[in-house]
C-alpha cells in the first residue's frame, strides 16, 4: 500500500501596486489610549444619558429575549435604540428622538415608511381580502407586472 502526496502549488502574488500602498505620514503621531478612553467613556454617557427609555425598554426584554432582541444584528452596547414609529425616511425613537433611518429596511422600504400609495394598495387589499386561494383580478394585474419586469423599460 502505497501513499501519494501531491506536491502543493506555489502561491504567487500579483506585484504590488504603489497606488494603494498606505504611507503613514513620518509626522504622524499615535493616539493617546487614555484620550481614546475618555472620549468613548463620554459618548457612552451622552447615549445613554439621551436615551433613557430606550435602555429601559432593552432591560425588560432582556428577561425574555437573548439580548433583548428577536436578532443579535439588532443589539449594540450598551443597548439598542428602539424605534416606536416611523413616517417617510425618519424614525421616532422611544425617548421621542427623529433620526434619520440610513438603513431603510435594508432596501425594502426604498420608498420611505408610510409610503401613500403602499398604504392606500395595502389598506385596499384589508378591505376586500388578502388570500382567495382561487384565481382573482389581481392575478392578471401581477402576470402584467411581471411581464413588464422581463421586459425592462
Amino acid at each position: 500500500m502505497s501513499i501519494q502526496t501531491a506536491t502543493p502549488t506555489p502561491v504567487t502574488w500579483p506585484p504590488h501596486d504603489p497606488a494603494t500602498w498606505r504611507n503613514v505620514p513620518v509626522e504622524s503621531v499615535p493616539l493617546d489610549p487614555a484620550r481614546v478612553q475618555a472620549l468613548l467613556a463620554a459618548e457612552w454617557e451622552r447615549f445613554s444619558g439621551g436615551t433613557p427609555n430606550s435602555g429601559s425598554l432593552n432591560a425588560r426584554s432582556s428577561q425574555t429575549l437573548p439580548l433583548g432582541v428577536p436578532s443579535s444584528f439588532q443589539h449594540w452596547d450598551p443597548y439598542p435604540i428602539a424605534v416606536e414609529s416611523a413616517k417617510g425616511a425618519w424614525l421616532t425613537d422611544v425617548d421621542g428622538r427623529k433620526l434619520l433611518d440610513l438603513s431603510m429596511g435594508f432596501g425594502a422600504m426604498l420608498v420611505g415608511h408610510l409610503n401613500p400609495t403602499v398604504v392606500a394598495a395595502v389598506t385596499k387589499a384589508m378591505e376586500t381580502g388578502t388570500l382567495f386561494v382561487t384565481p382573482s383580478p389581481d392575478l392578471v394585474i401581477q402576470r402584467d407586472l411581471a411581464a413588464l419586469h422581463r421586459r425592462g423599460p
